[in-house]
């Protein structure tokens, strides 16, 4: 009756908090972070193969993978249809679970109040958010472990009268009804933390490391037959796995036999300096200095802000103080540092992705710490005092945590980088073309799309080399993924989604004449060891030419400027620009590439100006075809928002500079280039 009565009073406060927790990890989850990670789309491949009919127990692709979180995606990938944010609603509902969760880990661990002081700070913990916000299976492990650690320990009590020792004494051999049912609910949610995440693995050196503690503290007392509905329940869940880990040790364990830093080329010939170093690494990422791999952190940023990093020291002296007499304070201890070995022993450490199975224990100790100085503070102050000062404290780290991710962490380009995002955007405008599939916006993916006349060809590179892509984009006919440019398509219109870093031109070369032909870069990409972005593909856009008209002015080597629109915009900083769309044709093959220049005069002098190859270099001049109409734009930045003058468009040798001549109606040079306004 203590727990229950302890619930129905703290619930107004974990359900705001929960909610709270929802609000930080639900909203624009397509958008936040940008594009999709290539393990998250390999876990949208597998949901689709699960839809589909295949029911693996382990997924061998990807350097192989545990089944939970990927069966849950299936689901709702079923039911919203593949984009991004149907991969990542599974991570934030796991995550937001594990917030409750954790309260009830706090309130049967030591009290009600470190139980929603624990739950708080997991909510607003920025490594906590990211996690909840990415398609990553190792979310689910700490709402597991969590609720399993808190379902066992409550079957472990003896009695529910005040002053009674957990695990430790009690009733005698017997094990109650209600106890059995929260040690078999303990084991079964154990056993089951074997099918989310690797780390897993470690949970029993966790076990074994405590129940040697109770040993040296009481063996006589210890409730064995408790002990062994918990393990029983455990071992049956976990037997399927254990099964086929032993089956196929070689899919299971590869992975973690990749990464262990006695792999010669990690530890370089230096097992002991590297096992040294990466103590005091992880020893330092809940406080100094955290993760530095962007995909799953601010890189640095440690675990606990300043003020928690506070609360959580007090928190673990108080453990140290308590380990003897306390059981709870022991294992909070035991299992934290157990915890921390998947990341200690291998590379990359802090690495928070490894270390997850310790968030739930871990956000322990600074509600310990924030508990004793609101008790502290209820001895020697009014009541309220100890409640402001945790407010404060967790108010500056929500603070912190709003601006950390949702300004320097999603906004910034490496994030967008590591995720992919240009592969993504590849994906939606390829969907928005030939109709179906993620659009780049939208949570729900229609199964059914309405027909279109849109026509796709896209780089087969593309689909080798990106898992996302191969998620979010339907194979419909309208789509020819194309190993060489035979494989283009009669007829337009048409678009050509093409790597712009091997020969493209072949594939311009297999379009029909006379047509109107654009290019389009798409956005920047990086992958982890280039040194520098890119842009990741080009887009040409084929569509029936328009009726012939009048140039606007003739050049040199037949080439015609058939039309010019200018346009007022921004830039993407800002500024005031001017949008110039030029169409330029040819009577005749052009020997060399020539630059473009659109200048902005007044007086003869230059006040705004852009010089370019046309289609940003993706059209160049030698590549240009009788009868074809080039689309070309360029963008003149303004330092005067309104500039007075006139507008003259040219062409000249990138080398020598020469200008083009412009020809007048018999064919005579008459200036260097044309005005256009």
């Amino acid at each position: 009756m203590r727990q229950a009565g302890a619930f129905n009073r703290d619930w107004p406060v974990v359900l705001a908090i929960i909610l709270l927790a929802a609000a930080l990890r639900f909203p624009a989850l397509g958008q936040a972070p940008p594009g999709l990670y290539q393990d998250e789309a390999w876990n949208g491949l597998d949901a689709l193969q699960v839809l589909q009919g295949a029911r693996p127990l382990y997924f061998a692709a990807n350097n192989g993978r545990e089944p939970l979180f990927i069966y849950l995606v299936a689901l709702a990938v079923g039911a919203l249809g593949p984009s991004p944010a149907a991969i990542r609603l599974v991570a934030a509902v796991l995550g937001t679970l594990t917030i409750p969760a954790t309260y009830a880990l706090g309130r049967t661990w030591f009290n009600r109040r470190v139980g929603w002081l624990a739950a708080a700070i997991l909510a607003i913990t920025f490594w906590h958010v990211p996690l909840s916000r990415i398609g990553f299976r190792a979310v689910a492990l700490p709402l597991i472990a969590a609720a399993a650690l808190a379902a066992g320990w409550r079957g472990f009590l003896p009695s529910p009268e005040p002053g009674s020792s957990p695990v430790l004494g009690g009733e005698g051999p017997g094990v109650r009804a209600a106890d059995r049912r929260w040690l078999i609910l303990g084991g079964a949610l154990y056993g089951l933390s074997f099918y989310t995440y690797l780390a897993a693995r470690f949970t029993p050196l966790a076990l074994a490391g405590f129940g040697l503690y109770l040993v040296w503290r009481q063996a006589g007392n210890i409730r064995l037959r408790a002990l062994v509905w918990f393990i029983a329940a455990a071992l049956a869940v976990m037997a399927p796995l254990a099964v086929y880990a032993v089956q196929h040790p070689e899919i299971v364990f590869a992975r973690a036999n990749e990464v262990l830093i006695t792999h010669p080329e990690i530890n370089k010939g230096d097992l002991w300096g590297t096992l040294g170093r990466h103590l005091l690494a992880v020893l330092g990422m809940f406080t100094f200095r955290g993760d530095t791999i962007w995909r799953h952190n601010l890189a640095g940023r440690p675990v606990f802000d300043p003020l928690l990093a506070l609360a959580f020291a007090a928190g673990v002296i108080l453990c140290l103080a308590r380990f003897r007499r306390q059981p709870t304070a022991a294992f909070t201890l035991i299992w934290t540092g157990v915890m921390l070995l998947p990341t200690l022993l291998a590379e990359d450490a802090p690495h928070f992705l490894r270390a997850v199975g310790v968030l739930p224990v871990a956000v322990l100790f600074p509600a310990l710490g924030l508990d004793a100085a609101w008790a502290w503070l209820g001895r020697h102050s009014p009541a309220w005092v100890g409640a402001v000062l945790a407010a404060l404290v967790l108010s500056a780290s929500l603070g912190l945590t709003v601006q950390d991710y949702f300004g320097d962490y999603v906004h910034n380009p490496v994030t967008g980088y590591y995720f992919q995002s240009a592969a993504a955007a590849l994906a939606a405008e390829v969907n928005r073309t030939i109709g179906a599939g993620w659009d780049g916006q939208a949570l729900h993916v229609p199964a059914h799309s309405p027909p279109t006349q849109g026509r796709v060809v896209l780089a087969r590179r593309f689909w080798e080399s990106f898992a996302s892509i191969r998620y979010l984009v339907p194979e419909t006919p309208n789509l020819v993924i194309a190993d060489s440019p035979a494989q283009v398509p009669p007829g337009v219109p048409l678009r050509l989604f093409l790597w712009p870093y091997e020969p493209t031109r072949a594939y311009l070369e297999a379009l029909p004449r006379g047509i109107r032909l654009s290019a389009q870069w798409g956005p920047l990409a990086r992958g982890d060891l280039e040194p520098q972005p890119y842009a990741l593909y080009v887009v040409y856009s084929a569509t029936p030419a328009r009726p012939e008209t009048d140039p606007l002015a003739r050049f040199e080597h037949g080439i015609a400027l058939l039309s010019a629109q200018v346009s007022r915009t921004t830039s993407a900083s800002g500024q005031p620009a001017l949008r110039v769309d030029l169409s330029w044709s040819t009577t005749q093959p052009i020997p060399e590439d020539y630059t473009v220049f659109v200048h902005v005069e007044n007086n003869g002098q230059v006040v705004a100006q852009h010089d370019g190859p046309p289609g940003a270099g993706a059209l160049p001049t030698s590549w240009w075809r009788p009868g074809d109409a080039i689309e070309d734009t360029h963008l003149i930045v303004l330092e005067v928002p309104d500039p007075t003058g006139q507008i003259i468009v040219g062409l000249y040798h990138p080398v020598t500079l020469q200008r083009l001549a412009r020809l007048d109606a018999s064919g005579q040079p008459a200036s260097n280039s044309a005005e256009i306004k």
